[in-house]
């Protein structure tokens, strides 16, 4: 038991030796564009809540951003803001998958005096109905969920995902 214990460990520091390289593309699947649980949004938003205490910073020669052990790789752009209960961060990309193309991910964490919570959105290019035909095209029978699609005043879509914490 103790070896299996110890060669686990050794996996598990060896897997964070180096950084892993994620294209942003990744981040979209089906379960995080029906708001359920992805282990990509959930990576990278323990990714930003790690980085955070040391700074973020893109490679724009690159396009990519180092979040705690991952390269996150596609990113053209990146903003933070904060405000008394709330910090955002947009990344700005430019990828097409499933039929349309993305043009920012975004994540806020919220706070208040009496709870916690986090979002994610994706804004598409393109009107909502468009949006949301192209997706359930791709996906067909698997497209689950309606999810809620606002209009930018850009003319773009947005698709917000809340979580509590």
């Amino acid at each position: 038991m103790k070896k299996i214990l110890i060669l686990t460990g050794l996996a598990l520091m060896c897997s964070h030796a180096y950084p892993t390289n994620i294209t942003v593309d990744k981040l979209m699947n089906l379960n995080s564009l029906n708001c359920q649980s992805s282990a990509q949004i959930v990576q990278i938003s323990n990714d930003l809540n790690e980085q955070k205490k040391r700074g973020i910073k893109l490679n724009q020669t690159k396009q990519e951003i180092k979040l705690d052990h991952n390269v996150y790789q596609g990113i053209y752009a990146y903003q933070n803001y904060k405000t008394k209960h709330m910090v955002q961060d947009d990344f700005a990309v430019n990828f097409k998958k499933y039929g349309v193309r993305v043009i920012k991910i975004a994540f806020q964490a919220i706070k208040t005096s009496e709870s916690e919570s986090g979002a994610y959105y994706f804004i598409f290019e393109g009107h909502p109905s468009t949006v949301l035909y192209q997706l359930k095209k791709y996906f067909g029978e698997k497209w689950e969920s309606e999810p809620s699609f606002d209009e930018t005043s850009q003319g773009n879509t947005k698709l917000s995902c809340v979580y509590i914490g």
